[in-house]
């Protein structure tokens, strides 16, 4: 049986790793946070009809998390690459606030969110974008919080 010990550098790199991702996780919360408060700003675009008394368009998105993907109108077929419960047409709607937030990072940040948002690859894609800026991984990771937030939203509020 084989002993793992780990060098002091081992120690340190593990620690700025562990360090790295527990910032990330945070900032990608306040990213969060600020993408739905910009989401309840802007007004419904009226979809679902008399069907859900939707204000916002965060109160759409949290309706189609919950109750869709609808398949006429504006929610089209879902994908693997969107919200889940999202259809196309409405993750298209909410991609360029996506894009907007991750573009405001400064690129030393962006480094350190991808790697959190690439923290379930494989060993091998973890190491070959570790150090670089990987937009579609980022704005993945905000998808899914995004949708994490909206199905715990209680929708009670948006029924006729």
């Amino acid at each position: 049986m084989t002993t793992h010990d780990t060098t002091p550098e081992d120690a340190i790199l593990e620690a700025t790793r562990h360090a790295a991702l527990q910032f990330a996780a945070l900032r990608f919360g306040q990213l969060t946070s600020r993408l739905i408060w910009r989401l309840r700003r802007i007004p419904a675009t009226g979809i679902f009809g008399d069907d859900y008394t939707c204000r916002t368009l965060w109160d759409e998105i949290c309706v189609e998390v919950q109750d869709g993907p609808f398949d006429d109108g504006l929610f089209g077929d879902p994908d693997e690459t969107e919200l889940p419960g999202v259809s196309s047409a409405s993750d298209s709607t909410i991609a360029p606030f996506l894009r907007t937030s991750i573009d405001a990072l400064p690129p030393q940040e962006a480094v350190l969110l991808t790697l959190w948002a690439i923290d379930d690859w494989d060993q091998r894609e973890q190491a070959e974008t570790a150090g670089t800026v990987n937009i579609d991984a980022m704005m993945t990771m905000l998808r899914t919080l995004l949708s994490r937030e909206a199905s715990a939203v209680d929708l009670w509020k948006f029924r006729e």
